[in-house]
């Protein structure tokens, strides 16, 4: 684990947490499940992007 991404995996939790709040303001009208599954696709689309651009640095 490089320093880099340490800081991109916190700012992922971070990001995950906030989130996380929004998606329970809009439990009450029934959009956590999209908004749930759009949040956990960016999230792992964000990392694997990550993961890739830094590899071949």
């Amino acid at each position: 684990m490089k320093i880099h991404q340490i800081i991109f995996l916190f700012a992922l939790v971070v990001l995950a947490i906030h989130l996380g709040l929004a998606i329970n303001q809009f439990t009450s009208m029934g959009y956590v499940t999209t908004a749930t599954l759009v949040s956990f696709i960016t999230l792992l689309g964000l990392l694997i992007f990550f993961q890739k651009y830094y590899a071949k640095k």
